[in-house]
């Protein structure tokens, strides 16, 4: 007899994943576009643009590892 079909509730699919890397890239792409803003308003151009992506991606991959963990 025939095994049934695992729940479609897998932590391995692959849609997590895609949502995953569309959620890290609308965060990169907003960083970008904030420290842009920033660093135009306030004179000091590439200081927030290159600071904000990299704390955002620190902060994301902390996320990624603790959500693993578990």
């Amino acid at each position: 007899m025939n095994k049934p079909a695992r729940p479609s509730s897998d932590n391995r699919s692959p849609w997590r994943y895609v949502g995953l890397a569309t959620q890290i890239m609308a965060y990169l792409v907003l960083a970008v576009w904030v420290g842009y803003r920033l660093d135009k308003f306030l004179g000091i151009f590439p200081v927030l643009t290159a600071l904000f992506p990299v704390l955002i991606l620190l902060i994301l991959f902390y996320k990624l590892i603790r959500e693993t963990r578990k």
